[in-house]
């Protein structure tokens, strides 16, 4: 099992020992929680329903099958590591900062929804020497010709929308303050267009892809996209989040 990256919980199950003491030892001593499941071989699907229950930053087994999904940390999915180089009074290469992406909102219109503008850059900008954070001054997410967007969404499942609580204008206004310029090109059912190349890459999870007529293009983790200005929208019908990150290359609109 990889050590959970972060403080979180481990699950332990399917162990043959009499006691958990010093799995708790350690555990504890990492800064995690251990939670205990059943001693007895369990199946995939009773792994699943305790992963659901307990959300693990790690499981710790000797049988039972645990899939990709199931051992993945699940603070990954909303919290991320920035790391930026720059240089030093002497011109030499530095990391001048390494720690969660400043500019980050969990929206609470719709959890599970993430968004994250890690960079930025704006049309015939020289390369930064200090590695200054732009991002602060960004007022719109959609960039001008030659300029560009690192952006980073997690979707959750679209069910989350077919909830009751669900507020859509809420969302929209949310949406809205997040996400300038980009939020005033949605459609009703989230097609829009911009008019920039995007490069897209999933980054976990799976999501689907719809063009033009309904055309659907189903995609897993490390499949690539390269959005040419096209109409286009998000569907994540899995029953988990899905995030993928984009780079925004602004173009010339084609008329």
């Amino acid at each position: 099992m990889k050590p959970p990256s972060r403080p979180g919980t481990v699950l332990l199950t399917d162990y043959a020992w009499p006691d958990d003491s010093v799995e708790r030892s350690v555990i504890e001593e990492a800064g995690h929680t251990l939670v205990t499941g059943p001693a007895e071989p369990a199946s995939a699907e009773a792994i699943e329903e305790l992963v659901a229950e307990h959300r693990p930053a790690g499981i710790l087994t000797c049988w039972a099958p645990v899939s990709a999904t199931d051992s993945t940390d699940p603070a990954e999915e909303t919290c991320m590591r920035r790391v930026v180089t720059g240089h030093d009074e002497n011109g030499r290469s530095v990391v001048v900062s390494d720690g969660p992406v400043p500019r980050s909102r969990e929206f609470t219109s719709l959890p599970g929804w993430v968004s994250r503008l890690p960079w930025a850059t704006e049309p015939g900008e020289r390369v930064s020497r200090t590695g200054e954070d732009p991002t602060p001054k960004v007022t719109s997410l959609l960039p001008a010709p030659g300029g560009t967007r690192f952006i980073v969404l997690t979707f959750p499942p679209d069910s989350a929308m077919a909830d009751p609580a669900f507020d859509p204008v809420a969302f929209d206004r949310e949406q809205r303050a997040d996400s300038p310029g980009i939020a005033d090109l949605m459609e009703p059912d989230g097609m829009h267009t911009t008019p920039t190349v995007d490069y897209g890459i999933v980054l976990q999870g799976e999501i689907v892809l719809e063009l033009d007529d309904g055309h659907r293009t189903h995609l897993s983790a490390g499949d690539l996209v390269i959005q040419n200005g096209t109409r286009h929208g998000w569907r994540n019908r899995s029953d988990r989040p899905v995030t993928v990150a984009f780079v925004l290359v602004g173009a010339e609109r084609d008329v």
